[in-house]
């Protein structure tokens, strides 16, 4: 079998080999039609940070060996009984965005409550795993469960999206992250209580601009590239002082939204 890239599960972007990622392996029971909202204690059975290791697989850590890896990424059709398990990748800066966007505070009772059933040392292993709290690293996967709601997505989304990226596939996801942020503004053009908590005498929402809500489209790419790449020196801030864009910004945007209608 020849050498094949995968999906970020949460962007849809390639993986390469070397590229620093996250594995997900979920339980062996996991159904991913089962649930509508998904947890680290239900549903994962590990999470390895490495980097993609190729055909499908993420180089072996201390905590995953490369013999336990080889048996969870088998096809689910082809597995024996207690091997093959649904996993996923993230990328790195899908993970750190979902971590830092959507944080997940430990519970100090959790840890003070379980520090004590293990000081009385009348648990049992099994008995005791009932009440741990949840890792640092299990805190994090709670937040990108959370990303995964926030983006109307399952995570199985990504399960053996696998290929070969080509530099004739990439523009395609450009284009579909231009289909989907024109989508945006049409909805915020037709919603407006969405954009503010105006109303007139009757309880309906004032109307918006396209220009406002452009500016407000571009505030919030704003906040969410300062972090993806905080150190960016040459990423410049919207204007604070006004949701106002200029003639050439909204001519160019009614250009790429023209575009779209001809294609229909």
């Amino acid at each position: 079998m020849g050498s094949f890239d995968v999906a970020c599960a949460l962007t849809g972007t390639p993986i390469f080999p070397g590229d620093p990622c996250t594995m997900v392996i979920f339980e062996k029971d996991y159904d991913p039609f089962g649930r509508l909202e998904w947890d680290v204690e239900y549903d994962v059975e590990k999470i390895v940070k490495s980097k993609y290791y190729d055909y499908g697989s993420i180089e072996p850590t201390e905590d995953a060996t490369d013999e336990y890896l080889q048996s969870v990424t088998n096809s689910r059709e082809d597995r024996e009984e207690d091997e093959g398990r649904y996993h996923i990748f993230i990328c790195k800066m899908a993970w750190d965005f979902a971590v830092v966007t959507y944080p997940v505070r430990p519970r100090e009772a959790e840890y003070k409550m379980y520090e004590r059933l293990v000081k009385l040392g009348t648990y049992s292993e099994e008995e005791l795993a009932l009440f741990r709290p949840p890792s640092p690293l299990e805190l994090e996967m709670k937040s990108v469960f959370i990303a995964f709601r926030y983006a109307c997505k399952n995570p199985l989304a990504g399960y053996w999206a696998t290929g070969q990226w080509y530099k004739e596939t990439i523009p395609t996801l450009i284009e579909h992250l231009v289909m989907t942020e024109n989508r945006i503004f049409q909805i915020l053009m037709d919603h407006p209580y969405l954009m503010h908590d105006k109303y007139d005498e009757h309880g309906d929402a004032l109307p918006v601009t396209e220009a406002e809500v452009l500016a407000r489209i571009g505030k919030w790419k704003y906040q969410s590239r300062k972090r993806l790449l905080p150190d960016d020196p040459n990423f410049v801030p919207p204007a604070e002082s006004s949701e106002k864009c200029t003639e050439e910004q909204l001519a160019e945007f009614k250009s790429i939204l023209a575009s779209f209608k001809q294609k229909k």
